[in-house]
């Protein structure tokens, strides 16, 4: 192996190396899709292209909570942050609660966005994307929520203190043309890109997505033992990379002082 070769064999190994890493300290990380690293063949060696996504299925897990929500299928919930309406993420991590003003909302805090409902029916056409707000305490004070339904369609359904119930929106799902080349911006979360295409955002089972399964989420899609014996032979590749680099230096420096 040339000392090019070596280098570049060297980065190379070392992405992988925190690629995987990173897949081994997300194993148990809800709706955690495992990241793969694209390499580029070139004469002189291999060079890191770059790093994208896989969007197996994770494994589904029944929690019993009414509010936790796995996708079967493809697609994802789109979720908006508070500070910044502008900012739209998508997921696969369905654990959700209601914040302080009953908007259901992700585990930081983010608004999961849907379609409300009018009158307690869903209206056609559907109208904007929104947060999904189940019960505005100012206008009904004495009013509390006593149980929610989320249906296989994402359609919420909220039962009130008062006995009555109401259907108070539908959770929306997101595809993309080119899932894979989404990007990761942490916490299980990801943005589209130019490569991935806009989102095309709708009910469930339109636009190629899948189902919801209420009371369940998804666990990453990391297989441990898989990627325990990948970083053994990254870690490996990185060691014999390196002793070529220290080898080709030490031949160097006897040279150098032949020379003189």
């Amino acid at each position: 192996m040339s000392m090019s070769g070596a280098l570049s064999a060297l980065r190379a190994s070392r992405a992988e190396i925190e690629a995987t890493s990173n897949n081994v300290a997300n194993v148990s990380t809800v709706g955690y899709k495992r990241s793969e690293v694209e390499f580029e063949a070139l004469l002189s060696g291999t060079k890191v292209s770059g790093v994208r996504s896989s969007f197996a299925q994770g494994s589904i897990s029944e929690t019993g909570k009414p509010l936790d929500v796995a996708i079967t299928g493809s697609g994802f919930f789109s979720i908006r942050s508070k500070i910044d309406a502008e900012l739209e993420y998508y997921t696969r991590a369905g654990a959700f609660e209601l914040d302080n003003e009953n908007y259901l909302v992700n585990s930081g805090g983010q608004f999961v966005m849907g379609y409300a409902s009018v009158n307690g029916a869903m209206p056609t056409p559907l109208g904007d994307l929104t947060g999904l707000q189940l019960l505005d305490s100012k206008a009904s004070p004495n009013l509390s929520i006593d149980a929610v339904q989320i249906s296989s369609v994402g359609k919420v359904t909220a039962l009130y203190s008062n006995g009555t119930e109401k259907i108070v929106g539908q959770i929306a799902l997101t595809s993309f043309r080119e899932t894979s080349r989404l990007q990761s911006v942490g916490a299980a979360q990801y943005v589209k890109t130019d490569q991935s295409g806009p989102p095309v955002t709708g009910l469930s089972g339109t636009n190629s997505t899948g189902s919801m399964l209420a009371g369940s989420i998804e666990g990453s899609n990391v297989d441990i033992s898989e990627e325990l014996i990948e970083l053994i032979t990254a870690q490996r590749n990185y060691q014999a990379a390196a002793k070529v680099i220290e080898t080709s230096s030490e031949i160097a420096e006897v040279v150098r002082h032949i020379k003189v």
